[in-house]
């Protein structure tokens, strides 16, 4: 594939990871190994098909408005889904990644913002209080794998990216729904191609293109 990679990190654990996994990837093998994070019980191994991987990749395209050419930061570890996925984002949408290092200031020291970017709340309010020339240069920040404080919101609203809170699990292939902090928002808008239900007061999703049928979540949710 015509994959634009820029490694802007001088780890080499790192590159060798992302190196790898793109081998994965390139491999006529039809699927992903990847452990889930632990944080709905003990971390377990899962088989991810590179199908859906992709159809999640273009669902994000989509809802983003991502287009080929645009600049992408990694920054999230890539042994975890969401770093995955984040290079299989820049495969499919023919992203331009740049690999960056996986700390609490992953901006410190670079000089240009991208289109694109993934992180947990703990590097984006170390951006905001620390590099926040560099932040206020990018465009887009998905901020995922925990809680966004009330602090972390209002600083938001004083950034000039757009910024989304994700919703997702590894069964889900990463995100499937995203709510808008820029704008405030406190629901999280299903991807295209993804619904849900509620039973008992928990979450139950439906997102066939990522291979999540009828999923029952022990997540307690207020549909609106």
């Amino acid at each position: 594939s015509n994959m634009h990679i820029k490694f802007v990190t001088t780890d080499p654990t790192i590159r060798n990871n992302v190196m790898e996994f793109i081998d994965e990837w390139n491999s006529t093998h039809p699927c992903i190994k990847t452990k889930t994070s632990g944080s709905t019980g003990t971390p377990k191994e899962v088989l991810l098909d590179k199908k859906h991987m992709m159809a999640s990749a273009k669902a994000t395209g989509k809802f983003l408005n991502l287009k080929a050419g645009n600049t992408a930061l990694l920054c999230l570890s890539p042994n975890t889904i969401a770093g995955k996925m984040m290079i299989v984002r820049s495969i499919v949408l023919e992203l331009d990644l740049h690999v960056g290092a996986v700390s609490s200031r992953p901006l410190h020291l670079l000089e240009e913002g991208f289109d694109f970017i993934a992180m947990v709340p703990m590097q984006l309010q170390q951006s905001i209080e620390k590099d926040s020339e560099i932040l206020n240069k990018s465009k887009q920040i998905i901020v995922g794998g925990g809680p966004v404080s009330a602090t972390l919101q209002e600083h938001v609203l004083q950034l000039k990216p757009e910024v989304f809170h994700t919703y997702g699990m590894t069964e889900t292939i990463s995100h499937i729904a995203l709510r808008n902090l820029s704008q405030k928002e406190d629901a999280f808008q299903a991807l295209p191609g993804i619904s849900f239900k509620e039973k008992n007061g928990q979450l139950v999703i439906n997102a066939p293109h990522v291979g999540a049928n009828n999923l029952h979540t022990n997540d307690q949710v207020l549909l609106h």
